[in-house]
């Protein structure tokens, strides 16, 4: 918790899915301390909601939801009502209020970036970012030992979705009728083609949520303070402090 006249060396305002990263990384420098600025709370693991992949939908309009709509649009060929748009309010931001699937993408729309100059954004150099960031497990070995690299050795634990017995025969059925149209099914959609039917994995770990707060994890130098906003940022002239 932040006390009055605390300093720090850097403030990251938003303890979302990137502020937690940015946070967690600048640890990684033992000499520099960090405060991050929440405006929700910060023990996303101990709210049952959050913590509960089950409860996913009851996040949904909480206090843990910035409770956001989408705009309306009216034109002659479209249409989209005003819907909400859940964006999650607590430590960990919208990773502690997503639908938990882990996808990467594909090679073709990160390499778009190239073309309006963000060459640093493509597939190739980026994907090692991709895979810094989990840490993958298959602890009953049903899986290729190839889908290792997808999460090597990572802060952020993922997994699998548990084959639910009852979901068998419909599962089954899915991949026949699947594979009835020429479809293929695979493992892998990591290496930046995405195609075919597969068991995804997921940001879940022993049922339970995983979020960016775990990049927050055994790093005593981040101090959270939470609930709290940042309207404005008051920049010292004389030595630029803030």
């Amino acid at each position: 918790m932040a006390t009055d006249g605390s300093h720090y060396d850097f403030i990251v305002v938003g303890g979302g899915t990137a502020g937690n990263v940015v946070a967690g990384r600048l640890a990684e420098n033992p000499n520099v301390s960090i405060l991050i600025i929440e405006a929700g709370v910060g023990n996303p693991r101990e709210v049952e909601q959050i913590i509960t992949p089950a409860m996913a939908m009851d996040l949904r309009g909480s206090n843990h939801d910035w409770q956001y709509k989408t705009t309306m649009v009216r034109r002659d060929d479209y249409e989209r009502i005003e819907k909400p748009n859940t964006r999650g309010k607590a430590l960990g931001g919208s990773s502690s209020l997503n639908y938990f699937t882990w996808i990467p993408g594909c090679k073709p729309t990160f390499d778009m970036w190239e073309e309006y100059g963000g060459k640093e954004w493509t597939w190739d150099p980026l994907v090692p970012y991709l895979r810094k960031s989990a840490k993958y497990h298959d602890d009953d070995g049903l899986y290729s030992s190839d889908l290792k690299k997808i999460g090597p050795d990572g802060p952020l634990p993922i997994s699998h979705c548990e084959l639910i017995e009852e979901m068998e025969p419909f599962r089954e059925n899915v991949i026949k009728a699947w594979k009835s149209q020429g479809g293929e099914v695979t493992e892998n959609i990591y290496d930046g083609t995405m195609n075919g039917l597969t068991h995804c994995c997921v940001s879940i770990y022993q049922g339970k949520r995983s979020g960016s707060w775990w990049f927050l994890e055994n790093k005593p130098k981040i101090t959270v303070c939470a609930e709290a906003t940042s309207e404005n940022l008051i920049i010292d002239k004389a030595d630029k402090s803030c």
